[in-house]
């Protein structure tokens, strides 16, 4: 999907369309059901990582004329574009989706049953309203 934004995109000089085909076409995709199937390993984490690596090397292009050097450091493309990475993206949902469980915001018939345990430390109550301020 990323190929076919980038094949159709050339004409484009308007950075945020190209954005907002990015966030609806690939990146919806890249996290559909990530807080089921979130990849442990960082081989895993790298693949998906790239796409988005290759995808701000892209607008850099269109910005600048050019592709970035060789060896760039991805950090830098994320903050020079005000985006963040995948996986902090993929953390930030865990969270958000463990703290409306937590709060009874989500429907959960395995919390009621004792199918689905959940313990939390005292040191995860002063965590949940840290978050509270990130979410809320």
């Amino acid at each position: 999907m990323l190929g076919f934004i980038m094949r159709n995109g050339r004409m484009f000089n308007d950075i945020m369309a190209l954005k907002t085909l990015y966030y609806g076409f690939v990146v919806s995709k890249l996290e559909y059901g990530s807080i089921v199937w979130s990849p442990l390993y960082l081989s895993h984490q790298l693949q998906l990582e790239r796409v988005q690596r290759k995808f701000l090397k892209y607008i850099s292009f269109k910005i600048d004329g050019s592709y970035p050097e060789r060896g760039i450091d991805y950090s830098s493309l994320l903050h020079r574009h005000g985006l963040s990475s995948l996986s902090d993206r993929r953390g930030f949902q865990c969270s958000k989706f463990m703290l409306k469980l937590i709060t009874n915001k989500i429907d959960c018939p395995y919390k009621y049953y004792g199918l689905c345990k959940l313990s939390c430390p005292e040191t995860c109550i002063t965590l949940c309203g840290e978050w509270r301020r990130f979410i809320w």
